[in-house]
C-alpha cells in the first residue's frame, strides 16, 4: 500500500496538483478567515484535475480490459486448434501403424532391411 502511494505521488499529474495546492492562496475576509468563494474555487479546480486523471486511467483500464478479452479469445482459439491438431496426429499415427502391419513383403522383411 505504501509503495502504491509513493508511485502515485511520483506521477506528473499528481505532482502538478501538489504544486497547485502548495501555491494556492485564499482571499482573506476583512475580520479573519478566508472568503468562502475563494476556497470553493480552489477546491473545484483541484477536483476537476483529479477527475481528469481518474477519467484517463479508467479509459486505460477499459482499453486494457478489451485487449485482455481479445487475447483470451485468441488463446481459446489456439487451444482448440492445438487439440484438433493433436487429434489429427493421433489419427494419422493410428492409421500409419495399421498400414505398416498390413504390408505384404513378398520376399520377406529381411529382403528390404537386410
Amino acid at each position: 500500500m505504501e509503495q502504491n502511494t509513493k508511485e502515485l505521488r511520483q506521477m506528473p499529474e499528481i505532482q502538478s496538483i501538489a504544486v497547485y495546492l502548495r501555491s494556492m492562496e485564499f482571499k482573506k475576509k476583512m475580520f479573519g478567515g478566508c472568503e468562502t468563494e475563494s476556497v470553493l474555487d480552489h477546491f473545484s479546480a483541484v477536483s476537476l484535475q483529479y477527475e481528469a486523471i481518474i477519467s484517463a486511467y479508467l479509459q486505460q483500464c477499459v482499453q486494457q480490459g478489451r485487449q485482455i478479452a481479445s487475447m483470451e479469445t485468441y488463446l481459446a482459439q489456439l487451444k482448440q486448434e492445438n487439440a484438433a491438431y493433436a487429434e489429427y496426429q493421433q489419427t494419422m499415427s493410428h492409421w500409419y501403424n495399421q498400414q505398416n502391419q498390413s504390408v505384404y513383403y513378398p520376399y520377406g522383411a529381411q529382403a528390404l532391411y537386410g
